[in-house]
């Protein structure tokens, strides 16, 4: 989801399960790269997403009743009747089912060297969830009290770059 497309995910939903005929469908937060690294509006508040992404889980939950999944949301932005709601958060939280992935790229190039766990016949093995939680994301000082911090990745660096701290507070 981006600056540009999160106010339409309900529609989308409708549109992948309907006219498509899609079971599965996950969506992601944005990780500014590319393109989107220089333009803040492609990178909205996660503030102003989560309304938009409750509305498509509860229109999923209660009329298409398919597969929906998200992923790259710090676990304190979500509503804590969400968090609350452990039957819930496993159906839609992507990090649930996301697979622990192992990854092998070319060894050289730029950012080559960060998180990578071995290099075997030129090919750099590294975890993605490991370089995204420890080399993309960053928890904050707060997050050290959070409940949650043990499970939850953190937000993407680069969106701290364009909104700050203010939205995160630790979860009692």
């Amino acid at each position: 989801m981006n600056g540009w497309n999160y106010k339409h995910l309900p529609r989308m939903l409708r549109f992948f399960y309907e006219d498509i005929g899609l079971d599965d469908v996950r969506a992601n937060f944005i990780r500014a790269e590319g393109y989107a690294e220089e333009d803040p509006e492609l990178t909205p508040r996660y503030t102003d997403v989560v309304p938009v992404l409750m509305k498509a889980i509860l229109l999923n939950e209660l009329h298409f009743k398919k597969s929906f999944t998200f992923g790259g949301f710090p676990l304190c932005v979500l509503p804590t009747e969400l968090l609350a709601n452990k039957r819930l958060c496993k159906k839609v939280l992507g990090e649930y089912w996301d697979l622990d992935t192992d990854c092998s790229i070319r060894a050289e190039g730029p950012g080559a060297e960060y998180g990578i766990a071995k290099v075997d016949e030129g090919r750099a093995r590294f975890n993605w969830q490991d370089r995204k939680r420890f080399d993309l994301k960053h928890h904050m000082d707060k997050c050290r009290t959070c409940r949650f911090t043990d499970i939850c990745e953190g937000v993407w660096k680069n969106y701290l770059g364009f909104h700050g701290e203010s939205e995160f507070s630790p979860l009692p």
